[in-house]
């Protein structure tokens, strides 16, 4: 019976690092962000047939974080879609990786990923990032394998369009990757597609079909079939080029995981070392991705999942290919080496993924002492809370969360309150507020008044 490679093992180890921090996190949930509770209260409005508050949620999102409301809501059920997503992410990791580079380069992927908290720590979230890299990677693995191919691609290449298209319809922002992943095969393998160009014009044409609906829905909302797209860019806020200047400039460690940066150097010059279409396909998209990105949006780094993660396949490779050139005694010691800090890195991600709920929940305390103060006093009536977390106000507390003073409901005498904490930020100006002001709670971290009609 034949042994099976020594990257076997570390390619299970790996996966089995990812899924039981995963499932840490999702079995012991924080509370939900912002933009989680953003897209819980979105697929509620859904289910109960109220129109789209938000026009630059995207209708993907609404999809994945339906379930967990009909499930009941609780941060587990709406975290369920989630997890199962993040599964499918370091599934597609593994499998593009094996496709393009080797069984080796993807155990040695999976298990660096698996040790980066902030990757991680999205991947259980109520978020599109995760998603919809999923699916923009699954695409890749579905290109890299049939236009690679001597005597082209077969008609399977045709799954490549709704997988495109669903990485758009989860998060409008993947535009900009999607559009570069249609592009840059077509330069590397234009032998393949002039050998059987069908499948690759169909593939182009059913792309463009499953667009139609969010051109529609633009025109008709917006007024173009752009419109969406360029009022959803808006919403980030930042300048031009401030999010590339902050992934170039800030701590690699803190910003994308203990080991990551350690490997993306070597991923940034793999195509000048390896001379393959396949890993020159890999760099042109996560370089492009991340770039891309950069000069579009501020820094987050969920917004770069995909560019980061291509870099972290390549560096990985050329460190396997480094290390395998050597001498036996020396590959052992690297290997041992490198499991090492892996393992560290490993049970580190699992021990932050154990403390991070009650770390979160202790900085919101006085949001959730908000959210029942202002509860208690509007006794079951229609009420709003003007505050700096207006979602996660509204989703926990049953207040709709609101920036801008609602001067008509103050007026009629309805239950409005404006709320300061602790949390820095932006935080509503008590004194600008409209209406008389009564005061229903104070300390020293929190303060909330309740906007009563003037005399």
């Amino acid at each position: 019976m034949t042994a099976r490679p020594y990257w076997h093992w570390v390619l299970v180890a790996g996966l089995l690092a990812w899924t039981a921090t995963t499932a840490i996190q999702w079995l012991l949930p924080a509370p939900l962000g912002h933009d989680e509770a953003q897209y819980a209260l979105a697929a509620r409005d859904v289910l109960d047939g109220i129109e789209p508050r938000w026009f630059y949620l995207s209708p993907g999102m609404n999809a994945l974080a339906v379930p967990g409301i009909i499930l009941g809501g609780s941060e587990e059920a709406v975290r369920l879609v989630p997890f199962l997503t993040g599964l499918i992410f370091v599934l597609a990791i593994a499998g593009l990786a094996w496709r393009a580079l080797g069984g080796a380069a993807a155990a040695w992927s999976v298990a660096i990923l698996a040790g980066a908290r902030p990757l991680l720590q999205r991947t259980t979230e109520l978020l599109s990032d995760v998603p919809s890299a999923a699916c923009m990677m699954l695409a890749m693995w579905v290109l890299a394998t049939e236009l690679s191919r001597e005597q082209g691609s077969r008609w399977r290449l045709l799954t490549v369009a709704p997988l495109l298209a669903a990485a758009f319809y989860i998060r409008y922002g993947s535009c900009l990757p999607v559009a570069i992943i249609c592009v840059v095969p077509l330069g590397l393998w234009w032998r393949s597609v002039f050998r059987r160009p069908l499948p690759v014009i169909a593939t182009a044409l059913l792309f463009g079909i499953m667009l139609v609906p969010h051109a529609l829905l633009a025109k008709r909302t917006i007024g173009s079939i752009f419109g969406i797209l360029l009022l959803s860019k808006e919403v980030p806020g930042g300048t031009f080029g401030e999010g590339l200047h902050t992934y170039l400039t800030t701590n690699p460690f803190r910003f994308y995981g203990a080991l990551v940066p350690l490997v993306m150097v070597p991923g940034l010059i793999a195509p000048f070392v390896v001379r393959q279409r396949s890993v020159i396909f890999l760099w042109l998209v996560g370089v492009g991705d991340i770039v891309g990105m950069g000069l579009a949006t501020p820094a987050q780094p969920r917004y770069i999942f995909l560019g980061t993660t291509l870099l972290v396949v390549l560096g990985a490779d050329l460190i396997r290919r480094f290390g395998e050139a050597r001498g036996s005694q020396v590959r052992k010691a690297l290997a041992a080496i490198a499991l090492t800090f892996l393992a560290g890195s490993w049970l580190v991600v699992a021990r932050q993924a154990l403390h991070y709920p009650a770390n979160t929940r202790d900085k919101m305390v006085n949001v959730f002492k908000a959210m029942e103060v202002t509860k208690r006093d509007a006794g079951g009536k229609p009420c709003q809370v003007i505050n700096k977390h207006t979602t996660q106000v509204e989703w926990y507390g049953g207040c709709v969360g609101a920036w801008d003073p609602p001067v008509d409901a103050i007026g009629r005498g309805d239950a409005v309150y404006a709320v300061r904490d602790d949390t820095g930020g932006d935080q509503p100006d008590l004194a600008a507020m409209p209406g008389k002001h009564r005061v229903i709670f104070e300390s020293k971290s929190l303060i909330i008044v309740k906007l009563e009609p003037p005399l």
